[in-house]
């Protein structure tokens, strides 16, 4: 067991904060919004960044390809194609 919370620690946590969160959510409420948002997402980035390994870092840096492949699909692909399907939503449902 221990093994497994080593490597899915991250998992683990965002489960029970998330569980935490809606469990309780007017004593949480008060803590989420007194860290800045900028605060949670630097963290959050951070966590998880820290189990890759440096060497795949500076391959990535050198060959860059594949990530600019992922950031095209991501960012013009992707929304390209949901366009025209979110024409079939009510107008509240296609903003998102």
């Amino acid at each position: 067991m221990l093994p497994l919370i080593q490597r899915h620690w991250f998992l683990f946590v965002l489960g029970f904060v998330l569980v935490a969160g809606m469990a309780f959510p007017e004593q949480s409420a008060p803590v989420a919004f007194a860290i800045p948002m900028d605060w949670i997402i630097a963290a959050v980035l951070l966590a998880m960044a820290l189990p890759l390994e440096l060497g795949s870092m500076w391959n990535a840096l050198r060959q860059p390809g594949p990530s600019l492949l992922a950031t095209f699909i991501s960012f013009v692909l992707v929304p390209l194609l949901a366009w025209p399907i979110s024409l079939m939503f009510q107008p509240d449902l296609a903003a998102g």
